[in-house]
């Protein structure tokens, strides 16, 4: 048995997961984390409008104590992430 449901207000959440179904299911927009939905618009699952728009960028930002010298495994860690980082499907040029 199906029943046909009428929201009274519009789907919000702060949780870009929860969107996603939502987005797939083809009832709606959202404004999208790339990193979250890239494989769907590779895989033509979902469609990017409103190109011309975008929210302003972000920065990823590693604080440390001050001085000059960081502990092996700290600057290891920030090499690690930024090289992770660098390298998501997400970050290469033409992924989409």
């Amino acid at each position: 048995m199906s029943q046909l449901v009428t929201p009274r207000r519009p789907l919000r959440a702060n949780n870009g997961d929860a969107l996603r179904p939502a987005l797939l299911a083809g009832v709606g927009l959202a404004v999208q984390s790339e990193f979250l939905v890239w494989d769907d618009l590779a895989a033509g699952r979902l469609e990017a409008v409103m190109t011309e728009w975008s929210t302003p960028p972000i920065a990823l930002n590693f604080v440390t104590p001050p001085g000059g010298l960081r502990p092996a495994r700290v600057a290891a860690v920030i090499e690690f992430l930024a090289r992770r980082l660098s390298a998501a499907p997400w970050a290469t040029p033409g992924h989409v």
